[in-house]
């Protein structure tokens, strides 16, 4: 089953992805697409249930026992499903690199790791997301001109919401770099174009508190 962003949950069998957008086929109607960037929870059925209890202790934010957890289900779980192979090394990334932007000794494993699920998974339907996330990581580092090539990365994606944090990020590394008037061009570009929905309004006050 899927649950959005947007609202809504999508019962049946998950049958396809690409970077884009996951395919799921409920039971009684036709298969439906569903945007990569609406994606909240991604539920697989053949994962174990320590899948599910690793996603609750990232959500309370016990990192430690949500890591044990999904490794745990991973290696356990039967199944030669590429997607959700993909979606356990994400997940792993990414609390790795939760842990990192508060924690700068975890920094470089956790951008090894998200480099690593991204090699692997050059098509997967989290492939943007975690190049948002190493993106972040990189900027909390300090490594701007790493960072920028993942927010390039991420600027290349079909949604304006993800554009719009690209263009956020361009703003931040630019004051990282002390080009303030160049950062302030960027953030007026990201409040320009944003537009009306919920997660284009959110950032473009992010924007404007850059931008301040």
């Amino acid at each position: 089953s899927i649950t959005k962003k947007s609202g809504g949950r999508v019962s049946g069998k998950i049958t396809g992805g690409s970077k884009t957008e996951l395919t799921i086929k409920p039971t009684t109607s036709d298969a439906v697409n569903v945007p990569a960037n609406d994606l909240l929870v991604v539920d697989f059925d053949d994962a174990t249930p320590d899948m599910k209890l690793g996603l609750a202790d990232e959500n309370s934010g016990r990192f430690d026992a949500a890591i044990q957890r999904i490794a745990k289900s991973k290696a356990e779980t039967k199944s030669d499903n590429a997607l959700l192979k993909g979606e356990f090394d994400f997940t792993l990334a990414r609390i790795h690199a939760r842990i990192a932007l508060a924690d700068p000794t975890k920094r470089d494993d956790a951008i090894k790791q998200l480099q690593d699920f991204q090699k692997a998974n050059s098509d997967h339907f989290r492939y943007y997301e975690s190049m948002a996330l190493l993106g972040q990581v990189q900027l909390a580092k300090q490594d701007y001109d790493a960072a920028r090539k993942s927010f390039d990365t991420l600027a290349q994606s079909p949604w304006n919401e993800s554009k719009l944090a690209a263009k956020i990020a361009s703003g931040r590394i630019l004051a990282g770099e002390n080009k303030l008037d160049e950062a302030v061009v960027a953030f007026d570009d990201a409040i320009k174009s944003a537009g009306t929905g919920s997660g284009e309004v959110g950032r473009k006050y992010e924007a404007m508190l850059g931008k301040a």
